[in-house]
């Protein structure tokens, strides 16, 4: 259907839907708004700046399968007083950004589900974002994946025709990239001098950072999370709420016990259970394809050590060596930016809120049998739990997967059989 537009005024920026990007064309550019939903939204951008006039324009924008055609008409006499910006509106699904160009225009792209008939994995391989489904030959649906997406604004981008393929760096050293290709929806663009509109306004020089030490931002994280007495009290806790991962939604329970018993069960299907599970000497893992078999040491100290009740005060034993990178921003909120090292595995990159002393964000990379996997865990909807904050909802998104923890319950210091951590006879 054609998109009209009636605009009353002699538009300095202009909302054109039209691919207007040279062929093969690379740049830097920043997202300045994002927005991402499987269900159908209303993504709305405004026009930034315009000059008024006595002038009408009528906009005519029609589109087919490889371009879309815009055509204007109006007359009448412009003057430069600056109005409120004029927004447009897309019906759209999955990822939509925009994009500021180099030269000041803004693109929108959007990404939806695509279909990934190649992925075929199980329950076990949850924590790497894989899918248990296969194509249609099996008997199975095909897989429709998310639109892997970027963690970061600063991104590089190639037009070419319609579409927009950003790629983004995923790993600690920058050497690591991910990419997907979106398309593109239309382009802001300024029908006068850019310098009458971008120039930057005058800004005071910024102070230098001063930053605290690890110690006292560690510190600020064990108080958050209830001091240390607090913490030290807890020997078991038991966990239940729904693991959501590729349009399914799981039930979950967790189970810990001081100093390194735990087990995770998630409930699938057909009363199958995916489990992983320890004693504190071995540990086990169970999916209902592959069956029971034992985990490596290396898997086994990772999880032990993820899962310890008292992991906030054991932060610096876990990663001796650790480096203060800077500062920088978690969706709205500022963090402190610590690359913590172990003996072994890969390091691993946490952000603490500069203010709450609340830790926000992970990054971490794994070695598994797909290869090695970056992925970063968001912790969020924090929430008062006798006396410390406690994060009800964990994320995790790794190679545009998405898998969402989410906890309903939280029982501490009660009995767990030992039965539960040890292998089935």
């Amino acid at each position: 259907m054609p998109l009209f537009t009636r605009i009353s005024s002699s538009i300095g920026y202009v909302f054109v839907l039209c691919t207007v990007m040279a062929s093969g064309q690379t740049m830097s550019v920043k997202i300045v708004r994002r927005q991402n939903s499987e269900t159908g939204y209303t993504y709305q951008v405004s026009g930034h700046l315009r000059s008024t006039s006595n002038e009408d324009a009528n906009c005519n924008a029609n589109s087919d399968e490889d371009s879309t055609h815009v055509s204007c008409h109006g007359s009448g006499t412009t003057n430069t007083t600056i109005t409120a910006p004029q927004t447009i509106s897309y019906s759209v699904t999955g990822a939509t950004y925009s994009l500021l160009l180099p030269d000041g225009r803004v693109a929108v792209v959007n990404c939806e589900s695509k279909s990934d008939n190649g992925l075929n994995a199980t329950m076990a391989n949850m924590s790497a974002g894989w899918d248990s489904a296969t194509d249609g030959s099996s008997g199975r649906r095909p897989i429709r994946r998310s639109c892997r997406t970027p963690l970061v604004d600063d991104v590089q981008v190639e037009f070419k025709g319609k579409n927009a393929k950003l790629k983004w760096p995923v790993s600690i050293d920058g050497k690591k990239f991910e990419s997907e290709t979106f398309k593109i929806l239309g382009v802001l663009y300024s029908t006068v001098k850019q310098d009458a509109f971008l120039a930057p306004a005058p800004v005071a020089a910024a102070k230098p950072d001063v930053f605290p030490s690890i110690d006292d931002i560690l510190d600020k994280f064990v108080k958050a999370s209830g001091g240390k007495a607090v913490i030290e009290s807890i020997n078991s806790e038991v966990s239940t709420g729904t693991i959501d991962i590729n349009g399914g939604t799981f039930p979950f329970e967790f189970d810990q016990q001081s100093p390194d018993k735990w087990r995770i069960e998630v409930k699938l299907p057909d009363d199958k259970l995916y489990l992983q599970f320890s004693n504190g000497i071995k540990a086990w893992e169970h999916d209902p394809e592959q069956g029971l078999k034992e985990m490596s040491s290396g898997k086994m100290q990772e999880l032990t050590r993820d899962g310890d009740l008292q992991s906030a005060i054991h932060l610096k034993k876990y990663y001796p060596k650790m480096e203060l990178k800077g500062k920088d921003k978690v969706g709205d909120r500022p963090v402190y930016i610590i690359e913590a090292s172990s003996a072994q595995g890969h390091p691993k990159v946490l952000y603490f809120d500069t203010e709450t002393g609340l830790q926000l964000r992970e990054d971490s990379t794994k070695d598994t049998k797909h290869g090695t996997v970056s992925q970063s865990t968001y912790m969020e909807d924090y929430k008062d739990f006798q006396g410390g904050m406690v994060a009800y909802t964990i994320r995790q998104v790794n190679n545009g997967q998405i898998v969402t923890m989410k906890i309903g319950e939280i029982k501490r210091n009660i009995p767990i059989d030992d039965k539960r951590f040890e292998k089935p006879e």
